[in-house]
């Protein structure tokens, strides 16, 4: 069964949700690439604490959470621009604009690098510290797929049906 072609009005209704979502996910990302300044002072609280000396299995989950925070720290580098290029191309996003889509389409291949950077940067602390913890492998493996999907969005926002949209020309047959 054959879809039918999106109109215009809803290719730019899609366009104005995706740079919302890019607002938000900006926000997001700033908050995760800050989050080693704060979780780190706290941890090393919590490990000082006498009850977690006595109990091997809140050990591992503190030296668990210390593991993470190596790798977001390695990666805070790449994590808090991005979320910068984030909000700014989703603000001059919002209007559905020629201009605003080609930011959203040149953020989208910003983030597809950006996942393959994060992805090899969880690959090589998880070798680096403890290439048995499952958070690497979920790390890395997390990276890719937000690589690929991100990809599949900015190859549809560099396609004829968007351009045509936001530049208000006619849309393609078909």
């Amino acid at each position: 069964m054959k879809k039918a072609p999106k109109t215009p009005e809803a290719i730019k209704r899609g366009v104005r949700t995706m740079a919302i979502l890019t607002i938000v996910v900006g926000v997001f990302v700033l908050l995760s690439g800050l989050m080693p300044l704060v979780l780190t002072p706290l941890l090393d609280w919590l490990s000082s604490l006498p009850i977690n000396h006595h109990n091997p299995q809140q050990r591992q989950a503190l030296q668990d959470m210390y593991l993470t925070l190596e790798a977001s720290k390695a990666s805070a580098w790449v994590m808090v621009p991005l979320a910068v290029v984030f909000v700014v191309a989703g603000y001059r996003a919002r209007d559905a604009s020629e201009v605003g889509v080609e930011a959203l389409r040149k953020a989208a291949w910003l983030t597809v690098l950006a996942m393959l950077a994060g992805g090899a940067i969880w690959l090589w602390k998880g070798l680096e510290l403890d290439a048995r913890a499952p958070i690497y492998v979920m790390g890395v493996g997390g990276h890719l797929l937000q690589a690929w999907l991100v990809y599949r969005v900015a190859v549809y926002l560099g396609s004829e049906p968007v351009r045509a949209a936001v530049t208000g020309g006619p849309a393609p047959p078909g």
